[in-house]
């Protein structure tokens, strides 16, 4: 069972005293703090919290001046989690956390005291991020320099360290249990068995071939691990909200929310009011208000100082504070064919008027339960715009529409060639009289313009307006291939009622403006 905790319930004194344990009945003493925004069961935790205390100890943590933090147990526990056959609960666990709050570090105590634990005979574990070489950094500064601080004597030191270039590991010399430091791919996973993996800076691998081969490449290593023909192997995920709500960390993130997995979820609420200036409304309860920060970030006093996060504040932009320290995941960007924070940058505030010429074209949902007509054209300068001009339920609305516009403006009617959902709109219009001028296209064609379409937006050379249906479209779309050409068009996510008509409407738009002949000058004849 998930736990969901808004940061608008005001934490209670007997909350921060007594500390909280959400996924069973008992209270735990050192979970004071503030509530993670999503958190999943601790049951059994007590059986693993000695481990994670002995692999604090090893990182020079657990001291007077270093002591162990709410949130780290938190993490820890859920991480310990087991059924009485000492099982983990939690098979896959995703850990996001806003920067600068010790949750890389949590994971290694824990990491340190299993390899450490006899009772645990030559426990394996696996540590991956965005790539090999930012592991191996990881690695040394983290796990690697406590260890040799705390024994210099390398002979007389219970671990045996590597931190070669083609190879990093610290192996326990009496338990057999060992870290090994591995490339983010699934081939350096395959052929060994692993009891727990680990992946850091999660958000940083997109979904797509390379994220499901390393997943496919990690899990075959726990076949082997059971306690009591029970899978005993963990997939760890550690990172911060990413640039768009896609990819292997906000699927499993999304797992752990459904009750499906173990999550610690810090966040502030996702329908937080991002304020950038005046403009926005009053500060308070917006992602500039301290008071907000404090009850999201968890390292907030007892790691970072309020004024370092007011100074971050000031100099990052608002969507990426909010991302960053608030754990809030953009909500445009959501496939990752349009990156987030370029779709915000192709944003205009004030939007031109429609000019006397552009394209126009409808796209029509495949279920034909809604479609889109939009408007697309270019200044002086080569800068594309898009416009919606109607998007609604149903099709009984469009050809009547599609009519007036084009009487109107003067304007031929674009649509895709290859979609079966607009014939009934086509078979409409070719029994109008006047029928208008109409311009379907083919698959190349198609393809053509998504290609053209994802090429200005990427190189912000295309403008909108934040209309919501151009918003929530960009929040979803994906790349849609066929399985006899390497040409491609846009597509919807897993969902088929996702709505991307806007911008399939759009691509074609612009490119029936782009292939519209220039006009030249009448040539006066006396």
């Amino acid at each position: 069972m998930v736990n969901k905790f808004l940061i608008d319930d005001e934490p209670t004194p007997a909350f921060r005293d007594a500390g909280f344990s959400q996924g069973n009945a008992q209270t735990i003493p050192e979970h004071t703090g503030i509530k993670p925004l999503h958190v999943s069961t601790f049951t059994g935790y007590e059986r693993g919290r000695e481990e994670f205390i002995r692999g604090a100890e090893l990182l020079g943590l657990n001291t007077e001046r270093k002591p162990l933090l709410p949130q780290q147990y938190v993490v820890a526990d859920v991480l310990q989690a087991c059924d009485e056959d000492g099982a983990p609960i939690h098979v896959i666990n995703s850990f996001c956390i806003p920067r600068r709050a010790t949750k890389t570090t949590t994971v290694w105590a824990v990491a340190l005291g299993r390899i450490t634990n006899p009772e645990r005979d030559a426990y394996q574990v696996g540590f991956t991020a965005q790539t090999g070489v930012k592991a191996r950094q990881r690695f040394v500064k983290d796990v690697v320099e406590p260890l040799q601080r705390r024994y210099p004597d390398k002979n007389s030191s219970p671990f045996k360290i590597n931190i070669g270039m083609a190879s990093s590991s610290v192996v326990h010399k009496a338990t057999g249990g060992g870290i090994y430091i591995l490339p983010p791919n699934g081939e350096s996973f395959r052929g060994d068995a692993y009891d727990m993996a680990i992946i850091d800076e999660a958000q940083e691998v997109e979904a797509g071939d390379e994220s499901e081969d390393l997943v496919q490449g990690i899990l075959p290593t726990f076949d082997t691990r059971t306690i009591n023909g029970k899978p005993a192997g963990q997939l760890v995920l550690i990172g911060t909200a990413g640039e768009f709500q896609g990819g292997l960390f906000w699927d499993n993130l999304e797992l752990g929310r459904q009750g499906k997995a173990g999550i610690v979820e810090y966040a502030a609420d996702p329908v937080l009011r991002i304020w950038e200036d005046a403009s926005d409304g009053p500060v308070e309860g917006s992602s500039a208000d301290p008071e907000v920060w404090t009850a999201a970030h968890p390292g907030i006093g007892n790691l970072t100082p309020l004024a370092a996060v007011q100074r971050n504040h000031d100099s990052m932009t608002a969507k990426k504070f909010a991302q960053e320290y608030l754990g809030i995941w953009p909500t445009s960007g959501k496939g990752s064919l349009i990156p987030a924070a370029t779709w915000d940058a192709c944003a205009l505030d004030t939007f031109p008027p429609m000019p006397s010429s552009f394209g126009m074209a409808v796209a029509v949902h495949f279920n034909q339960s809604s479609a889109s007509i939009v408007a697309a054209w270019r200044d002086e300068n080569g800068v594309a715009y898009l416009e919606i001009i109607e998007q609604k339920p149903g099709l009984k609305w469009v050809a009547e529409k599609l009519k007036a516009v084009a009487r109107k403006h003067r304007v031929d009617i674009t649509y895709d060639g290859t979609n079966n959902g607009a014939l009934s709109v086509v078979e409409a219009l070719n029994r109008a009289k006047p029928r208008p001028n109409l311009n379907p296209m083919s698959w190349n064609q198609v393809s053509t313009a998504a290609a053209t379409l994802i090429s200005e937006i990427k190189g912000t050379n295309l403008k909108h307006s934040r209309q919501p249906g151009l918003d929530a479209a960009a929040a979803i779309v994906t790349k849609r291939g066929t399985p006899n050409s390497s040409k491609w068009s846009l597509g919807r996510g897993k969902n088929d009622e996702d709505d991307i008509t806007p911008l399939e409407a759009g691509m074609l738009a612009l490119s029936a403006f782009d292939s519209k002949p220039a006009k030249k000058p009448i040539r006066i004849i006396t």
